[in-house]
């Protein structure tokens, strides 16, 4: 197994990390995120470093650059360095937070580490399904993993059956788009289409709008729905960014 999502648990929350363990040892950067016990949410930009040594994967995860959130909300916040150890076969692992602030007081290992494993043939499978309006690629298994971890539901019909959710791109990948989280929601197989094909648009307050003729059933569902703003914060980022992109330019008026 080369990919897979650690959950750490820390003492006052809860963080996962995809991780793509296929490629050769490199430094590279990372998007992690956080959940807090106080409901706070915040995805973090790490600098990652790794290694292999005696049948062992060594990560360290480096927080302490500036485009962080937290460092940008709050000034001298503890962002530090995690070193994580996998075991040989990628089930477990060990997390230690080295503080840059009070390593005295806050340096110490992680509470719990769960390693949520992604299996090779989900994902061949979501290449091969020939039908689908959009294929999947490579690595989206690992996202919607991730997404069924933080947010569990459908982020408009609020279904909880895993098998039918898939992880749906806010701003599409042909128009720029990536596969971080802050990119990407859960959303119904069916809802997941209808919103590809831009019959709704999610608003930067949550609420939908419908753009497209659909059926009296879905006119229900989508014209009283309002995405969780939990999900909206995360997201709200491209949202604001394609709100401004799709904005008219003075010379138009």
């Amino acid at each position: 197994m080369t990919k897979c999502i650690l959950k750490i648990r820390w003492s006052n929350s809860v963080e996962y990390i995809a991780f793509d363990l296929s490629s050769a040892p490199n430094e590279t950067d990372i998007e992690t995120f956080e959940i807090w016990d106080s409901g706070k949410r915040i995805a973090y930009v790490a600098s990652c470093t790794r290694s292999v040594k005696q049948g062992r994967v060594n990560v360290a995860l480096d927080y302490t650059n500036e485009a962080n959130a937290l460092a940008a909300e709050w000034e001298g916040a503890d962002l530090g360095i995690s070193r994580i150890i996998f075991s040989s076969d990628l089930s477990e692992a060990d997390v230690e937070w080295e503080s840059i602030i009070d390593p005295v007081n806050y340096s110490g290992r992680a509470i719990d580490c769960k390693v949520i494993a992604i299996s090779n043939a989900d994902e061949k499978r979501d290449i091969t399904r020939a039908k689908r309006t959009a294929i999947e690629r490579p690595g989206q298994a690992l996202l919607r993993e991730m997404l069924l971890a933080i947010d569990a539901c459908c982020a408009v019909s609020e279904e909880r059956t895993a098998t039918a959710l898939e992880a749906a791109h806010v701003k599409a990948v042909a128009d720029g788009g990536t596969d971080s989280i802050s990119n990407c929601i859960l959303l119904r197989a069916d809802l997941h289409r209808l919103y590809d094909a831009g019959v709704f648009r999610i608003e930067a307050n949550g609420r939908l709008r419908v753009i497209a003729p659909v059926s009296d059933t879905y006119m229900s569902m989508l014209e009283d729905a309002r995405i969780p703003e939990s999900v909206i914060a995360r997201i709200q980022s491209i949202l604001q960014v394609r709100d401004v992109e799709e904005a008219p330019s003075a010379a138009s008026w």
